[in-house]
């Protein structure tokens, strides 16, 4: 045992004890101060290396610790001064040595030092705190250095800084090659403010060769907006600093006229501090997006054109076809099987005219340029009217209709034309493609706060992969085309629409071909009216009595039929060719109805509408525009026209005689 140091234990503690330190300045321990021996006792039973120094020549002591940071300078290190041991970094540790035997302590975290007799370490790195001992007077004899290497740290480190700057120069190389591969423009720009906080103008930070391709602005690259364009609108001024300010990103499409007329996507994002005011701005050139969609608008208003130019020049051979066929079928003479063939005729020629009317209406629908007359209506009567509109071709299929409806009449905001025509075409495909002699159920209830309406066939079903599409327009079932009859793919089309308008939703489904098919429509139900609101025309007095009608068409088929119908219906009727005609025999005619086609020459009908309101002796006069052109837009006119009822041929002949003789004019 130690018996100097009978606490300590190890290498440094015998070989401190066995030390001449007679050739020392320290001299022999048994003479040293008690504040030394304390100090020593302190370093040798620490589990930390420590390193002591003494006296003015600065002899060197050490624990176990201590000895492996000194390498192979050890044990030759023991007693000799520290200017000795650590020649290598004298010059570097003096003045902390000097500093510290002055009474200042000192400390370092991973500190490098390049100590020799480590081999494979020319550098170590140390984190190490360095205390003044003092002796029994209080002057400062010495010092204690606890020190910790720190190398493997350091270096694992430096390894995963160096790793980590290497994959950000990987990264960079790969943005860089991004950001001058991509088609679209990309610049970082720095937003600049005045002195009241308001934008003013930006600079360019970065581009990269789209910007150029796209903007035309060459050398941009460190010069401001304003330098190139001094009019530079303040709202992409304001747009940039709220993104700069807020932070919150901003997605817009700009129309640069100054540019070539280009459209451009734009999207702006803040990067980097906030107080450095910088925005990315990314965009893209839509020009040819944007011509496609303005070639796509066009071709679509010509086709809305085209399609109303067609209904009016189909409508209006339909009219006097209409016409004398109701005349005929009037004819009391008639025999059994020219009444069954003229039957056929008009049945066909009303199925044409609903073909006519439901292209027209998918046209206006999709353009938004259909209108709803929307009021509180019993949505049983839009039903009970589609089934009478659809009576005759389910009679002529031998089918059974079965009709279940609930006791309480039910209600929705809607327009019954429009609701009546949902109908139609349900039970109109329902009859269409059920086998003769089927069943078709419709059931209406309420689900909720929906009214719905269930129309249910016994017919050839839907396949699977199609009742997905059966409301797609123009989509129909290929495999049944030809067996039932085809059409034009529209009429489900047309129910999604219009059921949407509503405010509904309409679905299919069947348990698969030759099983038959349901179509469910839903409706927002509402409260039953006050009595006397609903239909206004209800309310509306009988003529009952004979009128006299002046007739104006240029189209002398069209004029002759309609005017022998009205004589059926026992009214004495006028014709002539045109507006300027119809006004010349006002007064020798002294008509209750004026009935007016629109297009017809010397005078059209809206100028002869205008002129005979301005005439104190007409002006109570009925005024019906009867014309192939049936869009919202030609209803309006018409109206600012002073027409009171807007007719669309063919017109139905039950539907004049109902305006004849439940309509006052004006």
């Amino acid at each position: 045992m130690n018996k100097v140091w009978p606490h300590a234990s190890g290498e440094m503690a015998r070989r401190i004890a066995g030390f001449d330190w007679t050739t020392t300045p320290l001299g022999p321990i048994e003479e040293w101060p008690q504040s030394l021996r304390s100090a020593v006792d302190l370093m040798l039973e620490s589990a930390h290396p420590v390193f002591l120094v003494w006296s003015d020549h600065l002899t060197s002591l050490y624990n176990d610790g201590h000895a492996v940071i000194l390498g192979a300078k050890h044990p030759s290190a023991l007693g000799q001064p520290f200017s000795q041991v650590f020649a290598e970094v004298w010059d570097e540790f003096r003045p902390l040595v000097e500093a510290t035997m002055a009474g200042r302590p000192h400390g370092f975290v991973d500190r490098p030092v390049a100590l020799r007799g480590r081999p494979g370490k020319p550098m170590s790195w140390f984190t190490f705190s360095w205390s003044p001992l003092r002796d029994e007077e209080g002057e400062v004899r010495g010092f204690l250095s606890a020190a910790f290497e720190t190398t493997d740290k350091v270096m694992a480190e430096q390894a995963l800084l160096a790793a980590q700057q290497q994959a950000l120069v990987a990264s960079e190389q790969r943005y860089r090659m991004l950001f001058d591969a991509i088609d679209e423009g990309f610049c970082i720009i720095e937003m600049l403010f005045d002195e009241s906080g308001q934008p003013f103008d930006y600079r360019f930070l970065e581009l990269n060769p789209a910007f150029e391709r796209h903007t035309g602005l060459a050398g941009a690259l460190g010069r401001t907006i304003r330098e190139f364009a001094p009019k530079h609108e303040a709202h992409w001024f304001e747009m940039y600093g709220r993104v700069a300010r807020t932070g919150e990103p901003m997605r817009f499409q700009n129309h640069a006229e100054h540019v070539d007329d280009r459209w451009f996507d734009v999207f702006a994002f803040r990067v980097g501090a906030p107080e450095q005011h910088r925005v990315a701005v990314l965009f893209n050139d839509i020009s040819a997006r944007k011509r496609a969609e303005a070639a796509l608008r066009d071709a679509d208003r010509r086709k809305d054109e085209f399609l109303a130019t067609l209904a009016h020049e189909l409508r209006n051979p339909l009219a006097p076809l209409r016409n004398g066929l109701h005349i005929a079928r009037l004819n009391s003479r008639t025999d059994d099987r020219l009444r069954n063939t003229l039957g056929m005729m008009d049945r066909q020629l009303s199925h044409l005219v609903r073909l006519v009317d439901d292209l027209l209406d998918v046209g206006r629908i999709s353009s938004g340029k259909l209108e709803l007359k929307q009021q509180p209506i019993e949505i049983g009567r839009a039903l009970a009217s589609a089934m009478e509109s659809t009576r005759i071709t389910v009679e002529s299929r031998e089918h059974r209709l079965v009709v279940d409806a609930p006791d309480e009449p039910l209600w929705v905001l809607g327009d019954h034309d429009r609701l009546s025509q949902v109908f139609v075409n349900l039970l109109g495909n329902a009859a269409k493609y059920t086998e003769s002699g089927g069943s078709i159920r419709v059931v209406l209830d309420r689900d909720g706060n929906d009214a719905r309406v269930r129309v249910s066939d016994s017919g050839i079903g839907i396949p699977p992969a199609a009742v997905g599409h059966v409301f797609d327009l123009f989509s129909q079932v290929r495999e049944h085309q030809g067996r039932y009859g085809g059409g034009l793919g529209i009429g489900l089309a047309l129910v999604k629409r219009l059921v949407a308008l509503h405010g509904g939703s309409v679905e299919a489904t069947s348990a698969g071909e030759g099983q038959g098919s349901t179509f469910t429509v839903r409706l927002p139900a509402i409260e039953a009216p006050h009595a006397g609101a609903g239909d206004t025309r209800a309310g509306a007095e009988a003529r009952g009595q004979r009128q006299r009608i002046l007739v104006a068409d240029d189209n002398g088929d069209a004029a002759e039929s309609l005017a022998e119908m009205l004589r059926l219906f026992g009214h004495d009727v006028w014709t002539v060719g045109d507006g300027q005609q119809a006004l010349d025999r006002l007064d020798a005619v002294g008509p209750d109805v004026v009935i007016l086609d629109l297009g017809m020459p010397v005078m059209d009908g809206i100028e002869a509408a205008r002129r005979i309101r301005t005439l104190p002796q007409h002006r109570s006069v009925l005024l019906v525009a009867l014309t192939g052109w049936g869009q919202d837009r030609d209803r309006a006119r018409t109206a600012e026209a002073g027409f009171d009822r807007h007719l669309v041929k063919p017109v139905d002949p039950a539907e004049v005689e109902r305006l004849l003789t439940a309509l006052e004019p004006g």
